[in-house]
């Protein structure tokens, strides 16, 4: 069914569209996402009365949203612009290379006790280094941190189970 409707309705969703806006590539996109979304709404929902119209629809309001965001952010790019002083400011304070990415990295909660142990093996391969041994009590002040949270909780939840005496 909708291999039938990609067949048909293709090249004038694109034509549509490269009209419209003028711009291939965003038509091409914006035609690819509309199909998209037929495939995993028309199963669901069902086939709509125009298809077509629908699909010319879906992907002239991507476009649109697109060329919003894409003025939206023209017009604030001069916030993000940096001069030369605060460039050169960063530069001199920042980092030569990824420790803080690296840092951010080892204390995510998902990787806890394998980033302590490979902050263990850190320490032991570079014990002269003061950014490694510094990274290791971080991570083992974050471990002992959400160890500390996951007893209490599990402490709180034991003591809700338990059964309550009768009264006297």
């Amino acid at each position: 069914m909708i291999e039938e409707i990609f067949r048909a309705e293709w090249g004038r969703v694109f034509a549509t569209l490269s009209g419209l806006f003028g711009d291939i590539d965003l038509a091409e996109e914006a035609t690819q996402e509309a199909f998209a979304i037929a495939a995993e709404k028309w199963p669901k929902e069902g086939l709509p009365d125009r298809p077509g119209a629908w699909l010319t629809t879906v992907a002239r309001r991507r476009v649109l949203d697109r060329l919003r965001r894409d003025r939206l952010f023209a017009a604030k790019a001069h916030l993000l612009a940096v001069s030369d002083v605060e460039e050169a400011t960063m530069a001199e304070t920042a980092f030569p290379d990824e420790r803080l990415e690296l840092i951010f990295l080892c204390c995510h909660p998902a990787l806890a006790e394998e980033a302590v142990r490979l902050g263990r093996m850190l320490a032991a391969l570079m014990p002269d280094e003061p950014e490694v041994l510094g990274l290791l009590a971080l991570m083992q002040c974050a471990h002992a941190r959400r160890a500390a949270i996951v007893t209490r909780r599990s402490c709180c939840w034991i003591s809700r189970t338990e059964p309550v005496g009768t009264l006297r």
